[in-house]
């Protein structure tokens, strides 16, 4: 007689309340969330480890030091250290500071380009595409500085960077040893940076702004991308 009651109870409860009400499955999920959280724990870790060991590879840190003057900003300091205003987003990302709250008399570091890019381990698992990208950066700046307008040559020269650059793009996807995520804000960029060098190469323009310097924006966005997903442990 008990045993039919407690089927007819049974059976009279809602499907969902007896599955949530399941200590069982609370337990399931407790440990599901455990296992992902330790699991992520492992990753960071991981991405950790690779990071400083990308660093002593390196060698000792490579930056110049900065202050911020009053009126000062980041891309004054990016005018400074590498010749361009549109580098500022790797002081912040090197910094971590915030752009809207510097202080006069603040210091920043400014790492060296390549170094940062080495000591993030980027160029490690993707040397030809960490030169592509600064072999065209260094093409492009070049042009610029000569300070006259571009000549034929010149030109051919910025084609030959955007060249780089596409190479990069399809090196940077590649199945790599180590990799498991895909740069898909890297390439992005790098696809905004071809745009821009075509530009530049073939003298038209898109819009108001100068591709000269939307080129140097997207290479400074790929660099930062780049080292992310690099110190992230290339998730």
């Amino acid at each position: 007689m008990k045993s039919l009651i407690y089927l007819t109870v049974l059976a009279l409860v809602p499907p969902a309340f007896a599955q949530t009400a399941d200590p069982l499955d609370k337990l399931d999920k407790a440990i599901d969330r455990t296992e992902a959280k330790k699991a992520a724990e492992e990753t960071e870790k991981a991405a950790e480890k690779a990071t400083e060991e990308a660093r002593k590879a390196a060698g000792p840190e490579k930056v110049t030091l900065h202050t911020i003057k009053p009126g000062g900003s980041l891309t004054a300091v990016s005018e400074e250290a590498y010749g361009r205003t549109r580098y500022w987003r790797i002081l912040k990302l090197y910094n971590k500071v915030d752009p809207s709250k510097l202080q006069v008399g603040q210091g920043i570091k400014a790492p060296d380009i390549p170094w940062l890019l080495a000591s993030s381990g980027l160029e490690e698992k993707f040397p030809k595409a960490v030169a592509n990208i600064l072999g065209a950066k260094k093409i492009l700046t070049e042009v610029e500085d000569k300070g006259t307008a571009p000549t034929e040559e010149d030109l051919d020269q910025v084609q030959k960077a955007a060249a780089l650059i596409f190479e990069a793009q399809t090196l940077l996807v590649k199945k790599t040893p180590g990799v498991t995520g895909r740069p898909n804000a890297t390439v992005q960029q790098l696809r905004t940076v071809y745009s821009n060098l075509l530009h530049v190469a073939n003298k038209t323009k898109e819009g108001r702004t100068d591709p000269n310097s939307l080129a140097h924006t997207h290479l400074s966005n790929t660099i930062v991308y780049g080292v992310l997903w690099a110190q992230g442990g290339f998730k």
